[in-house]
């Protein structure tokens, strides 16, 4: 299996870095670290000089109309990544309750433009989100629960089934 693993995260050893890190291991790939690699997430300075964030600007960029899709010829969800799955792989400073109490509101919402609109709009198809809950503030056993289980998930990953489309 080919895999690309994308960091977003200003700190090289952020948790989000561990899980980067452990998902390349296991799929035996590279980790494309695009603040290491000093990525600029602006389409050009002059259209766009873009303060927002990082991961943003790569969707942006690699994510373009007539590469990934193609607007107005293929129709939605039946692009040209239909033969590939994405697996989004998330830090929260939220504890998992906090989304099903609905105070940060449900992590299927909150998700729903980058796994929909981004995503599945292009073909691809969506795996269940891996999100590492509190990620800021358990302790390191719980850590080293959650890079287990990302590395345990990705092992059988070719066996997952996507989610089915979820258009709003």
């Amino acid at each position: 299996m080919r895999a690309l693993v994308v960091l977003s995260h200003p700190e090289p050893s952020s948790f989000a870095a561990a899980l980067a890190r452990t998902a390349a291991q296991t799929l035996g790939t590279e980790v494309v670290d695009l603040y290491a690699e000093g990525f600029d997430p602006r389409l050009t300075a002059a259209v766009r000089a873009s303060a927002a964030a990082m991961a943003k600007g790569w969707i942006d960029r690699v994510f373009a109309n007539g590469v990934a899709y193609d607007y107005p010829g293929t129709p939605a969800w039946t692009g040209p990544l239909s033969a590939k799955r994405a697996l989004a792989i998330f830090t929260s400073s939220y504890e998992e309750s906090d989304f099903a109490a609905g105070r940060a509101g449900s992590v299927d919402a909150i998700l729903y433009p980058l796994l929909w609109g981004t995503l599945a709009y292009t073909g691809m198809q969506v795996l269940q989100p891996y999100v590492a809950y509190a990620a800021d503030s358990v302790d390191e056993g719980t850590r080293t629960g959650y890079l287990a289980a990302l590395r345990d998930r990705l092992a059988v990953i070719g066996d997952e089934q996507p989610l089915a489309l979820a258009r709003r």
